[in-house]
């Protein structure tokens, strides 16, 4: 069972600095762009990340909040 977390473990690691590149930038970046207009994001804006995900949306929010 070690040797299958360890495999497991190490797929991951190698594939995590890919995750965003592929899987958020081509099929999440739509999503993200329609919930942070619907939660109406305002200059200066404090936004809390309770660390659940990815933390792209945050990431794409807080830009926001910037502009």
């Amino acid at each position: 069972m070690k040797n299958f977390e360890k495999t497991n473990r190490n797929f991951f690691n190698l594939i995590a600095g890919y995750y965003d590149l592929i899987i958020f930038k081509h099929f999440l970046f739509k999503p993200i762009e329609k919930t942070i207009k619907f939660i109406n994001i305002k200059n200066n804006s404090i936004i809390l990340d309770i660390g659940c995900g990815t933390g792209n949306l945050v990431v794409a929010a807080s830009e926001r909040c910037r502009k």
